[in-house]
């Protein structure tokens, strides 16, 4: 017969386990990061900004829709910024500049509604259209662009990093 141990005695009679102490020192800590985490979330303002979200949501598809007969226009930008400039250079399928149109180009900050503008873009040389503007501070900024004439209306959405 298999000798018997007795489980009611520890070895080290008079000192502790310190599994108890790990287990409740590990839940201390992330109690204490999850306090640390939402006081930030809390203290942060929130990313995007949108006066009437949901009416924002609804007219969504019809961005969808315009930005689809702008794409049977065929034209392609090539978008810089720098030194308060942006520059957009507007090519067709063939490469060759799209003159003679005209529009406005939307600046924003998805993070800082206030650093939002518009400007009026003027072509500088045949398919070179310009604007200046106050492009700080420095981070993403949105680029919408609106070009159009009787061919119809070319549009451009997109992210850039800007260094002024």
């Amino acid at each position: 017969m298999a000798p018997v141990s007795n489980l009611s005695h520890p070895k080290n009679p008079g000192r502790a386990s310190p599994w108890p102490w790990a287990i409740a020192g590990g839940l201390g800590v992330v109690v204490a990061v999850n306090v640390w985490v939402a006081r930030i979330a809390a203290s942060d303002p929130p990313v995007v900004e949108a006066d009437k979200p949901y009416e924002v949501g609804e007219a969504y598809q019809g961005e969808i829709e315009a930005f689809r007969q702008s794409a049977t226009l065929g034209y392609s930008a090539d978008v810089t910024v720098g030194g308060g400039r942006v520059t957009l250079k507007l090519t067709d399928r063939a490469g060759q500049p799209v003159a003679g149109l005209h529009g406005a180009m939307r600046l924003e900050r998805p993070d800082r509604k206030d650093r939002d503008q518009t400007l009026n873009l003027t072509e500088s040389a045949p398919g070179i259209y310009e604007a200046t503007g106050d492009l700080t501070p420095a981070g993403v900024w949105r680029l919408h662009s609106a070009l159009g004439d009787a061919r119809g209306q070319w549009l451009d959405d997109r992210r850039m990093w800007v260094q002024p």
